[in-house]
């Protein structure tokens, strides 16, 4: 007669195996690497905000007349070659507040003195000369998606230490996820191991 209680028992164990590599494939080796590059990126570039796998993110602190964001996005943008942006890109960029604006390019153009590019970005009314033309070095990268109002939930992921601190709880928690799985699944085989050892004792 076949013992359902034992496969019942199979199935658990193959459960927990499955949720330990999806932890430790999916949460745990790939938090390993995000931490590690940012960590690296803070140390060497310090005063540049870490990029993840060349995307960087930003939240939308003020309010936008432009229509390009709202107060509360969460922007993602993507790094990519000076001579890639075109006319209508919305482009991240630090203006000479050292402060990260966004805003749609409205032309581009080459400077004579040094033969790079400098973009005349599309601003609003009565806004300051040094958000209105942005040099190559200042650019932070094209925004090529955006959420709106889960900036404000993220606020503090505009720190890079504060990016950094999120990351490293998020990869305890799978680190005790991890062992809560494997300490069920050695439950489960000496639950398992008692009950066969009862069948043989009867038998």
């Amino acid at each position: 007669m076949k013992d359902y209680t034992k496969d019942k028992k199979r199935k658990k164990i193959t459960l927990w195996f499955v949720l330990k590599k999806i932890i430790y494939f999916g949460v745990f080796i790939p938090l390993i690497i995000i931490t590690t590059n940012i960590g690296y990126q803070l140390l060497v570039y310090p005063d540049e905000i870490p990029n993840i796998f060349g995307y960087k993110f930003f939240m939308i602190m003020n309010e936008q007349k432009d229509g390009c964001t709202e107060y509360g996005d969460l922007i993602f943008t993507k790094i990519i070659d000076i001579d890639e942006y075109k006319i209508g890109d919305i482009m991240a960029f630090r203006n000479n507040m050292n402060t990260i604006t966004v805003h749609r390019i409205a032309e581009i153009n080459t400077s004579i003195a040094d033969n790079t590019k400098v973009f005349t970005m599309q601003t609003i009314e009565n806004e300051t000369d040094d958000t209105k033309y942005v040099r190559a070095m200042h650019v932070e990268g094209k925004m090529v998606h955006r959420i709106s109002n889960l900036g404000i939930v993220v606020m503090v992921a505009q720190d890079p230490l504060s990016l950094l601190l999120m990351i490293i709880i998020v990869l305890i928690i799978g680190v005790i996820a991890y062992y809560i799985a494997q300490q069920l699944d050695e439950r489960d085989r000496r639950i398992e191991s008692e009950e066969m050892q009862k069948n043989e004792q009867k038998n």
